[in-house]
């Protein structure tokens, strides 16, 4: 979308003349910092990129080079960064966010800006800034879950393989399904290794598929923060997706899935899954092949599933999954 710079700024300044020709020129410098940071960055590239979106359209767009020039005002601080202390601007560390600038190639032969946002920090950010406190409260995780630790999961002689590749998922952040009968600690070991990753100053978000593919079409519904949404379930360093297979799973459904599964599998990026269907046949009967199929071919490319057999039900014994 084309933005009138002029236009916003009498808007914001209410027709003041002189505050609105002092916002164009704070708007002027942040294009001209943004096209210098664009230049540096990707060096030969048809500048023309720099002006065009996804669908090949030619814009300008003030909000766009914002956001070109936090991510080099990022890249300024962290490549000054001798590993002390953090040095980016509080503003954009309570954010918990950064833009990331790529040149994108698009199939039909042309390229164009791509900026996204993600939780990750280079070098050392989350660890020096991060407070589990407050990433908790993000994830998801309900209260009566926080106890669900490596440390205090009931490893019995059928379990203790799955025990084993969840903690070694945890340590290498690869891919893992948890599989099997219902109540056998599969959400327990994915809760683990999300307590763990924000522990090490990760975020991590726990959600039962079901509920965020509900939550993506509320967002497009009501008209709600859906890029937002879908950009937090694309970038959070560790997304625990439980219960796939009882997902009401629908064409477009699907898409929102593939899409953030698409993204996190690009960018390398951990995502544990929990599902009560034993083998990668049985979840494809579950939820449909056509849907997810693609989904489970990721999975196995990036980690591993792993099957807890012969294991009894904790619910009934008194303990939650």
């Amino acid at each position: 979308m084309n933005i009138d710079v002029k236009a916003v700024a009498e808007k914001i300044t209410g027709n003041r003349a002189s505050s609105a020709e002092e916002f164009m020129r704070l708007e002027e410098s942040k294009r001209s910092e943004a096209l210098a940071y664009l230049r540096l960055k990707f060096p030969g590239t048809d500048e023309r990129a720099f002006f065009t979106d996804y669908t090949g359209r030619v814009f300008e767009d003030v909000l766009h080079f914002r956001a070109v020039a936090e991510a080099a005002e990022i890249d300024a601080v962290c490549e000054a960064c001798k590993n002390g202390t953090c040095r980016i601007p509080k503003a954009l560390r309570a954010k918990n966010s950064r833009p990331v600038v790529k040149i994108v190639e698009s199939p039909r032969g042309y390229s164009y800006l791509d900026v996204r946002w993600t939780s990750e920090f280079p070098c050392k950010f989350e660890r020096l800034s991060g407070d589990f406190g407050r990433m908790y409260r993000k994830s998801g995780i309900k209260s009566s879950c926080q106890n669900m630790t490596f440390k205090n999961y009931q490893c019995t002689e059928s379990t203790s393989q799955a025990k084993t590749e969840a903690m070694n998922a945890s340590k290498t952040q690869s891919w893992l399904v948890l599989a099997g009968n219902p109540g056998t600690g599969k959400t327990h070991l994915a809760v683990a290794i999300a307590l763990r990753a924000m522990k090490q100053g990760q975020q991590a978000i726990f959600r039962r598929v079901s509920r965020m593919l509900d939550e993506i079409q509320t967002a497009i519904r009501d008209k709600g923060d859906y890029d937002g949404l879908m950009r937090e379930f694309e970038t959070v360093p560790c997304l625990v997706l439980d219960d796939l297979g009882h997902e009401n799973m629908t064409p477009a459904r699907a898409s929102y899935l593939h899409q953030i599964i698409d993204e996190r599998y690009g960018d390398n990026l951990q995502t544990i899954a929990t599902t009560n269907a034993k083998t990668p046949e049985e979840l494809c009967r579950l939820s449909g092949e056509e849907f997810i199929a693609p989904i489970i071919s990721r999975f196995e490319g990036c980690g591993k599933w792993v099957t807890i057999e012969g294991a009894k039900d904790f619910r009934r014994c008194g303990n939650a999954e």
